[in-house]
């Protein structure tokens, strides 16, 4: 029996599996209208965003 773990830690027992599985069969999701996961950090805007470079004072820097 394999042991799995859910990304807080919970283990699941393999009723909590099947009660899952269960779920998913009979739920009526729509798998294309299921939002996808993106990886890394949010967009700011609706589109991607511009990389411009600047130059800052090193005093001003450092207060970052």
């Amino acid at each position: 029996m394999t042991t799995t773990k859910t990304a807080s830690g919970r283990i699941l027992t393999e009723a909590d599996l099947d009660a899952i599985a269960e779920e998913v069969e009979t739920s009526d999701n729509d798998i294309e209208t299921l939002r996808k996961r993106r990886r890394g950090r949010p967009a700011i805007g609706s589109g991607p965003a511009e990389v411009v470079h600047v130059r800052i004072d090193p005093e001003l820097a450092e207060g970052a």
